[in-house]
């Protein structure tokens, strides 16, 4: 009883998909066989590269390939007196494949990078394996939450270049967060309440994984992916809520 668990396992499978490729994609593409990308590139009397297309174009394929799994639980509590509860979920996510295919060109699957790509400067958010967890627990007006959440290792690149692979930060380390939350409501007539509440995020303060980039166009340096880290630490809000 209170008790409830789900599992989805998907398989994505798209033709004649369209998407916006990068500049630095689509001249590594090129390079790579795609040849119906090479007119996006514009070169000089030196056959440098002087312009690249970022035009929308006809991915041949682009599947994605992975599973869900929910579990909840819900139940009274006799530990302290009063009208107790506690609930508890979890959620997990396993990614098998992110890829899109253009003929003539290598098949990336992306899945598992979670760094900054070399090649070309997308902060990807594709970890393999991720979870989210949390656990309430609620004595007349008071109220406790706590959340786990956790990223899994991954990559800058799954098909570097340059001998990517063989340098030391091509590995993006795992990242784990707690969050916690105290509320107390307060009845103040009929259905009319006022919650006061605290809550922190990343509680312990824990820093993103680093994933070195370096932009030569600018000459700038990214050292995190905020598409996926926290990138703000640790972080508090306190506040009050009205509901009638």
């Amino acid at each position: 009883p209170g008790f409830s668990a789900s599992i989805d396992f998907y398989n994505i499978d798209i033709s004649n998909q369209i998407a916006t490729l990068t500049a630095q994609q689509v001249v590594d593409r090129c390079a790579g066989g795609a040849t119906q990308l090479c007119s996006l590139i514009t070169r000089d009397s030196n056959n440098a590269i002087i312009l690249v297309g970022a035009a929308a174009v006809n991915v041949n394929q682009a599947v994605v390939r992975g599973a869900d799994l929910e579990l909840g639980y819900r139940s009274k509590l006799r530990l302290l007196g009063g009208d107790e509860g506690i609930s508890a979920r979890f959620f997990a996510s396993w990614l098998r494949e992110n890829s899109q295919f253009l003929a003539g060109s290598t098949k990336i699957n992306r899945a598992g990078q979670t760094g900054i790509e070399q090649s070309s400067g997308v902060a990807y958010a594709l970890p393999k394996f991720k979870f989210t967890g949390n656990l309430t627990y609620t004595n007349g007006g008071f109220s406790w939450f706590t959340q786990a959440r956790y990223i899994g290792e991954g990559k800058n690149e799954n098909q570097p270049t340059n001998n990517a692979s063989t340098l030391s930060f091509d590995k993006v380390a795992s990242a784990f967060y707690v969050d916690m939350r105290l509320g107390y409501k307060i009845p103040v007539g009929g259905d009319n309440s006022v919650e006061l509440f605290g809550s922190v995020t990343n509680l312990f303060d824990r820093d993103p994984p680093v994933t070195p980039y370096y932009q030569n166009l600018w000459a700038t340096t990214q050292q995190y992916n905020p598409a996926l880290f926290d990138v703000l630490g640790r972080r508090f809000v306190v506040g009050a809520k009205l509901a009638f």
